[in-house]
């Protein structure tokens, strides 16, 4: 389903008659490389990776205070543990339950949890249209934040760097 919305937004690019060539084609491409992500962490299936991952992670089981002390300091220490290290572009930010789904510029992803992958928004019964109208236009929103005011100022690959050519931004 990503891959037909997105085939249709680099149609899309051809009928602007706004943007030049160059920055179409930029475009296109930024759109082939972005990376999605469905469903859940790929690590979670691997007993042994998931053990590693929440092998120093305590819950107690008395005291509901310690579990959230514990919980914000796992949390930080995840979040340290990605300083000054290339983005991982695996590395998601939203839990797999989370009803919810985001683009993020640096690593030019998309995720979409599990949690948002259930009706209303999208199931395998449901025909196809109602699919789209649905989880569908979750998609096509979350690809296009990598073309809004914020996203155009990342490539392809995430880095911050200006790609639209002046004739296009005016």
């Amino acid at each position: 389903m990503i891959n037909e919305i997105r085939s249709e937004f680099k149609q899309s690019l051809d009928r602007l008659s706004w943007m030049d060539d160059e920055t179409r084609q930029a475009a296109k491409d930024k759109a082939d490389a972005v990376y999605d992500m469905i469903g859940y962490p790929e690590f979670i299936l691997d007993q042994k990776k998931l053990d590693d991952y929440y092998n120093w992670y305590d819950v107690p089981d008395d005291s509901f205070f310690q579990n959230m002390l514990n919980f914000y300091n796992f949390s930080a220490r995840v979040m340290a543990d990605h300083l000054r290290k290339a983005p991982d572009k695996d590395q998601w930010y939203m839990t797999p339950p989370t009803v919810n789904a985001y683009y993020d510029p640096t690593k030019n992803n998309i995720a979409f949890p599990a949690g948002i992958l259930q009706a209303p928004f999208y199931n395998q019964d449901y025909p196809k249209a109602l699919n789209f109208g649905g989880i569908g236009t979750v998609m096509g929103h979350e690809l296009t934040h990598g073309f809004d005011d914020e996203g155009r100022e990342y490539d392809k690959e995430g880095n911050l760097r200006p790609w639209w050519q002046n004739s296009s931004l005016e």
